[in-house]
C-alpha cells in the first residue's frame, strides 16, 4: 500500500469522524462514499478509454512505421505509464484537496454550531432560572453525536422561542397584576410599604416593585395572584360592611332624629372603605347608640314613674310593686325589651285604673240615687205627718215620678253594669290589689247582686216600709210625748 492510499484512508477516517460528530447517518455515509467512489470510478474509466484510444493510435503508427515501433512503443509505454500515473495522481490529489475543503468547511460549520448551541443553552438556562422552570420540564439536548444536528438545532430554536413567549406572557401578566393590586391598594387607602400579614404571611412588599424582581416563576406569580385576590375579597367584604354600617347609622340617626346637615357632613368626611372610614362609622354607631341609650334610660325612668303613679291609683305602693315585679325597675342592661315590658305594664295598669274609676263612678251614682230616694222618703213622711195635702201637689208628684223612674230604670241599669264590671275586674285581675280592698269589692259585688235579685219594686216597697216605720215611730213618740205633757 503506497503513501497515497494511506493518506486517502486517513482523510476518509477524518471525514467519518466529522460525519459522526454532526450526526451523519451510516446510510448517508455509505451514499456519500459511494458517490465519491462512483466519481473516481467514472474518472478512471474515462482515463482508460482515452489511454485505449491512444494505444490503438500508437499500434497503428507502429504498423505504419515498423522500424520505429519498438522504440516508440517503448517510449509510448513509458510515456503512457507516466501519463497514466500522472493523471491518476492528479485526480487523487484533486479528490484529496476537495475532501480537504469539505473537511475544513465541516469543521467551520461545527465550530459555528457549537458557539450557537452554547449561546442558546446559556440563554435557556437563564430563562429557566428566571421563570423557575422545573428540571423535569426543561429541554435537554442529547449528549450524542446528534447534538449539533439540524434537527437538534431546530428543537433548540423552538424551545428558545417558547421560553421567550412564556417570559413575555408572564411579564404582561405581572404588569396587569401590579396595576390591579395598586388600584386595590388605592381603593383601600393603603401603601405598598404597609404591613400585609393580615392578607398573606408569605407576601413581601418588595413583590410590588417590578424593578426588584429576580424571577418570574409561577410561584411568584401565584403569590401575586393570591395577594390580588385577597385584596379584591377584602374590598368586597369592606363594601358589604360599609353598607351594613351605613344602614345601621341611618336607622340610628332616624331614631335619635340626627340633624340632616350633620349627617351629610359626616358622610362627606368618611367616604371610601379604608380602616379609618370603617373606624369612623363604628365610632358614630357607638355615639348614636350612647345617645339612644341615654334617651332610652330617660324614657324608661319616665315610664317607671308612670307605672308607679298608675299603680298607686289601684292600691299598689312602690315597694309592693318592686317586690312583685322587680324586672320593671332594673338599673343595668337597659334595653328596648325593658321599655316594651314597661309599656305593656302601663297599658294593663291604665286598663285597671279605667275600670276602677268606672266602678267608682257607678257606685257613686248608685249611692247618690239611693241617697236621693232616702231623702225624698224622709221629706214625704214629714209632709204626710204634718199636712197630707202637700204630698199630692203637682211638683211633689213629678218629683216622686222622677224618683220612681230612677229606681225602676236607672238604678237597675247601673247595678247591672256595676255587677258586670265587678265580675270582669275580679276574673281579669284576681289576686291583684283593688281600688279599696278585695273584701270590700266582694262585699260590693254580693250587695249589688242581692239588690238586683230583689228588683226595683221590692226595693221601693222596702224603702217605703222603712220610711213608714220610721215615720210611725216618730209619730207615736210625738203623740206619746204630747199626751204625757197634757196629762202632766
Amino acid at each position: 500500500m503506497d503513501s497515497f492510499e494511506i493518506l486517502t484512508k486517513q482523510k476518509i477516517g477524518q471525514i467519518n469522524e466529522i460525519w459522526d460528530e454532526i450526526g451523519v447517518s451510516q446510510k448517508e455515509k455509505n451514499q456519500r462514499l459511494k458517490s465519491y467512489s462512483q466519481q473516481l470510478s467514472n474518472f478512471l474509466t474515462e482515463l482508460v478509454q482515452k489511454e485505449e484510444e491512444q494505444k490503438n493510435s500508437l499500434i497503428q503508427q507502429i504498423e505504419d512505421k515498423k522500424l520505429e515501433i519498438e522504440e516508440i512503443t517503448s517510449m509510448l509505454k513509458i510515456k503512457k505509464n507516466r501519463k497514466k500515473k500522472s493523471k491518476t495522481s492528479q485526480t487523487l490529489l484533486s479528490q484529496y484537496q476537495e475532501n480537504q475543503e469539505i473537511l475544513e468547511d465541516l469543521h467551520q460549520k461545527l465550530t459555528e454550531r457549537k458557539e450557537v448551541v452554547s449561546k442558546v443553552e446559556s440563554m435557556l438556562n437563564k430563562l429557566y432560572q428566571f421563570l423557575e422552570i422545573e428540571e423535569n420540564e426543561q429541554f435537554h439536548s442529547t449528549e450524542s453525536i446528534q447534538k449539533y444536528s439540524d434537527q437538534e438545532m431546530e428543537k433548540l430554536e423552538k424551545e428558545l422561542e417558547k421560553m421567550a413567549n412564556l417570559k413575555k406572557n408572564r411579564e404582561e401578566e405581572m404588569t396587569k397584576l401590579h396595576r390591579e393590586i395598586f388600584d386595590f391598594l388605592k381603593t383601600l387607602e393603603m401603601n405598598k410599604s404597609d404591613n400585609f400579614t393580615s392578607f398573606s404571611d408569605s407576601f413581601k412588599p418588595e413583590y410590588l416593585d417590578p424593578n426588584s424582581q429576580t424571577n418570574l416563576g409561577s410561584k411568584f406569580l401565584n403569590e401575586l395572584k393570591k395577594f390580588r385576590n385577597c385584596l379584591e375579597n377584602e374590598i368586597g367584604t369592606r363594601n358589604k360592611l360599609i353598607s351594613q354600617l351605613k344602614q345601621q347609622i341611618t336607622d340610628l340617626w332616624q331614631e335619635i332624629e340626627e340633624d340632616k346637615g350633620q349627617q351629610k357632613h359626616f358622610l362627606q368626611l368618611n367616604r371610601g372603605i379604608s380602616d379609618e372610614a370603617i373606624e369612623a362609622f363604628r365610632n358614630e354607631i357607638d355615639r348614636a347608640n350612647q345617645i339612644k341609650k341615654d334617651r332610652l334610660q330617660d324614657f324608661i325612668q319616665n315610664k317607671q314613674k308612670e307605672v308607679i303613679e298608675l299603680a298607686s291609683k289601684i292600691g299598689y305602693t312602690k315597694e309592693l310593686l318592686q317586690q312583685k315585679k322587680p324586672e320593671l325597675f332594673q338599673t343595668e342592661n337597659i334595653t328596648f325589651e325593658m321599655l316594651d315590658i314597661l309599656n305593656s305594664e302601663v297599658k294593663i295598669l291604665t286598663q285597671k285604673v279605667g275600670m276602677s274609676e268606672k266602678i267608682r263612678i257607678l257606685i257613686k251614682q248608685r249611692e247618690n240615687i239611693l241617697k236621693e230616694v232616702e231623702q225624698f222618703r224622709k221629706q214625704k213622711t214629714a209632709i204626710t205627718m204634718e199636712n197630707s195635702k202637700q204630698a199630692f201637689t203637682s211638683q211633689f208628684i213629678l218629683r216622686e215620678f222622677s224618683i220612681q223612674n230612677k229606681i225602676e230604670k236607672k238604678l237597675p241599669k247601673i247595678s247591672d253594669e256595676l255587677i258586670e264590671l265587678l265580675e270582669k275586674y275580679k276574673s281579669a285581675f284576681d289576686g291583684e290589689p283593688f281600688l279599696y280592698n278585695k273584701r270590700d269589692y266582694l262585699h260590693e259585688l254580693e250587695k249589688s247582686n242581692s239588690r238586683r235579685k230583689v228588683g226595683s219594686k221590692k226595693l221601693v216597697n222596702k224603702s217605703n216600709q222603712k220610711s213608714n216605720q220610721k215615720s210611725n215611730q216618730k209619730s207615736n213618740q210625738k203623740s206619746l210625748k204630747k199626751s204625757n205633757q197634757k196629762s202632766n
